[in-house]
C-alpha cells in the first residue's frame, strides 16, 4: 500500500514504475492509479515453504497460503527460530523479482530507483545496475534492522521494554550491547541468504563474498550511494535521538482525513447511532487470537455497553460463537480502517500494533489498547506507550477480566483522549503533506545523484557505528583522565608558588 502511495504521487512529476509480485497484482493496481505502470513478476516460496515442513502452493501463493505461513511462524517461541523463515521468504521474492524479464527490462530503462530498504532487493539491484540514482524509505520507522545496516547511532535494542521514558545508563548500556551482538551475529544471518540469491544469479562471485563477508558485500553499493533515507515516520512516535544526515523524516504517507462512510452501509448505521460512541478492534490482515483469546476479549468488549464495538475479523461466521449473549458488538470482514479513525464518534483502537494502524490513530488522535501478535509490533507500541496514547496488553493477560476493565477504563478516560490529541497537533502540524515531501527528496535525489555527500566516509566504508565510536571511547577515557590529571598539577603547582 506505501509504494502504492507512493508511486501514485511521484507519477504526476515522473514516468514511474511499480515492481509487484503477480499475488499483490489485485489489491495494489487499483491503488496505484492509471499513471504508473505495474511491472508484475511471479513469485515462489518453494524454499520456506520447505523450511517450515508445510506444503508449498501448487502455482503463485495465494493470500489464504501466507496466511497459514505466517500462523506457523508466529507459533515459534524462539525470535531467532522464526528469523529464518522470514529472512528466506524475502530473499525467494528478491531472487524472483531478479529473474524476471519484465522486471530487468524496466530497470535498463530507469534512472532512479526509490527502494524499501527492509528488503534487501535493492543491493542486488545496485550491483546489476551501477548507474541507478537510489534513494531509500523505511516504511516501519527507525527500526534497529534498517538502522544498524546504515550504520546510524540509534537505539538499537528490539526488547522495547528498554525504550521507555527516563531510560538509565544501565539499561542504556544494555542496549548497545545488544545492538553489538545484533550487527555481529545475527544479521550475519539476512546477508547469508541473500548472498546465496547473488551467488546463484552470479551477481557476486563466491571468492568475494568468502573474502569480505555476506553482510558487508550486500550492503556495499547501499552504503557508499545511498544518501537519502526517507523514513515514513513522524518523529512524534519515535526517541529522539542523534541522527545521521542521510535520514529525513517525512510522515506516514497512508494517513489522511477521514472520508465520509458508504451511507446506508451495515457499518455507517452501526457507529452513526452509537450515542456513547464506538471502539474499533482489528488484529490486521494476518494476525489473530486463539479462540480462548477471542471469547475473553468479546466478554470484556460486551461489558462496555452502551458504547458500541466494531471487531474486523478474518471471518464473522466462525467468530459468531464467542459473541453469545453480545449485542453491542458488529462482526465484519473488512473495515475503511483510516475512515473509522477518523470518525467523531471513536473512542478507542484495539489494535495488533502494526505500523500503518499506529501512524493512522496517532494522525487521529485516537487511544490505542495493544496486543502485540509478532514482529515489529512491540517495537510499534513501545513508541506509542512513550508517546502516552496506548497501553499494552499481552495476549496472556486478555483472560484477567479486571485487568482489561481498568485497561479499557484508562483508554476511554478523558485524561487520555487528551494524550492522543496532542499526539495528533505534532503529527498535522507540518505545512507539507507527507506524499509531498516525499516527491520533494526524490527529486532533489535526482538531481544530486542520490546525495552521496551526504554519508559519512565511515559508514561509506562499512565500518558501522560502533565500530567508528568504540576507538574513540576507548582513546577518549585515557585522554581526558590525563588531561585532569595534568590540570590538576597546573592548578596544584600554582597554589604552591603563590604561597611561598
Amino acid at each position: 500500500f506505501i509504494a502504492a502511495a507512493m508511486a501514485k504521487r511521484l507519477a504526476e512529476d515522473h514516468a514511474v514504475s511499480l515492481l509487484v509480485g503477480t499475488m499483490d497484482l489485485d489489491i495494489l493496481t487499483p491503488r496505484a492509479g492509471p499513471n504508473v505502470n505495474i511491472v508484475p513478476f511471479n513469485v515462489s516460496l518453494a524454499r520456506t515453504a520447505s523450511m517450515l515442513d508445510i506444503q508449498p502452493p501448487s502455482g503463485e501463493p495465494t493470500f489464504e497460503w501466507l496466511q497459514r505461513l505466517v500462523k506457523v511462524v508466529a507459533s515459534f517461541d524462539d525470535p531467532l527460530k522464526s528469523l529464518d523463515p522470514i529472512i528466506q521468504m524475502g530473499a525467494e521474492m528478491a531472487e524472483s523479482a531478479l529473474q524476471s524479464e519484465a522486471v530487468e527490462l524496466t530497470l535498463n530503462k530507469a534512472t532512479c530507483l526509490v527502494a524499501d530498504i527492509s528488503l534487501l532487493l535493492y543491493p542486488l539491484i545496485l550491483e546489476r545496475h551501477p548507474a541507478l540514482t537510489t534513494i531509500g524509505y523505511s516504511p516501519i520507522g527507525m527500526m534497529p534492522s534498517n538502522v544498524l545496516f546504515m550504520g546510524t547511532p540509534y537505539d538499537p535494542a528490539p526488547t522495547t521494554k528498554l525504550t521507555g521514558v527516563g531510560m538509565s545508563l544501565f539499561t542504556a548500556s544494555f542496549n548497545v550491547m545488544t545492538g553489538i551482538i545484533l550487527e555481529q551475529f545475527v544479521w550475519p544471518r539476512l546477508g547469508q541468504y541473500y548472498c546465496e540469491v547473488g551467488i546463484r544469479l552470479e551477481i557476486f562471485s563466491s571468492d568475494y563474498v568468502t573474502k569480505h563477508g555476506c553482510l558487508s558485500t550486500i550492503l556495499r553499493a547501499a552504503r557508499e550511494r545511498m544518501g537519502i533515507v526517507m523514513v515514513l515516520s513522524d518523529l512524534a512516535l519515535e526517541i529522539p535521538v542523534a541522527m545521521l544526515p542521510m535520514y529525513e523524516f517525512v510522515g506516514h504517507v497512508l494517513s489522511s482525513p477521514a472520508a465520509p462512510l458508504q451511507a446506508g452501509s451495515r457499518i455507517a448505521d452501526w457507529v452513526n447511532g452509537a450515542e456513547s460512541g464506538f471502539v474499533l478492534v482489528s488484529f490486521g490482515t494476518i494476525g489473530t487470537l486463539p479462540q480462548s483469546a477471542l471469547n475473553a476479549l468479546a466478554i470484556t468488549l460486551g461489558r462496555l455497553a452502551p458504547i458500541r464495538v466494531v471487531w474486523k475479523v478474518q471471518d464473522s461466521k466462525t467468530c459468531q460463537e464467542s459473541m453469545s449473549g453480545v449485542d453491542n458488538i458488529l462482526l465484519v470482514d473488512w473495515v475503511p480502517q483510516n475512515d473509522l479513525l477518523g470518525h467523531q464518534k471513536i473512542r478507542a483502537f484495539v489494535t495488533h500494533g502494526g505500523r500503518n494502524s499506529i501512524e493512522e490513530a496517532a494522525y487521529h488522535g485516537v487511544p490505542l489498547v495493544g496486543v502485540p501478535l509478532l514482529g515489529d509490533q512491540h517495537d510499534n507500541l513501545a513508541r506509542a506507550v512513550r508517546a502516552q496514547f496506548a497501553i499494552v496488553v499481552e495476549q496472556s493477560q486478555i483472560n484477567n477480566h479486571a485487568l482489561m476493565a481498568k485497561t479499557f477504563q484508562t483508554a476511554l478516560s478523558a485524561k487520555f483522549r487528551q494524550n492522543a490529541r496532542k499526539v495528533q497537533q505534532r503529527v498535522q502540524a507540518h505545512d507539507t503533506p507527507s506524499l509531498d515531501r516525499v516527491a520533494q527528496w526524490v527529486r532533489y535525489g535526482m538531481a544530486t545523484d542520490g546525495a552521496a555527500h551526504r554519508i559519512p566516509t565511515w559508514t561509506k566504508e562499512g565500518i558501522g557505528y560502533f565500530g567508528f565510536a568504540l576507538p574513540h571511547i576507548i582513546l577518549g577515557v585515557p585522554v581526558l583522565l590525563l588531561v585532569l590529571i595534568v590540570c590538576s598539577c597546573i592548578v596544584l603547582g600554582l597554589r604552591g608558588a603563590c604561597s611561598t
